[in-house]
């Protein structure tokens, strides 16, 4: 393996970040008010998972 190919490798995964960066920021600020907006109101949340999952999202 060559520094180049490991470069542009890193650089793909880099560009595939920053599109996920962009497609999500949104939703997952809007979840984040949610959620605030609910607890602060006395609501409560439910996690659910399975095995591992359940535990993460707590």
């Amino acid at each position: 393996m060559s520094a180049r190919w490991a470069a542009e490798r890193l650089a793909e995964r880099g560009a595939l970040l920053q599109a996920c960066v962009e497609a999500l920021a949104g939703p997952v600020a809007e979840l984040a008010a949610e959620t605030l907006d609910t607890l602060r109101a006395g609501g409560r949340l439910f996690f659910a998972g399975n095995g591992g999952s359940a535990a993460d999202a707590q």
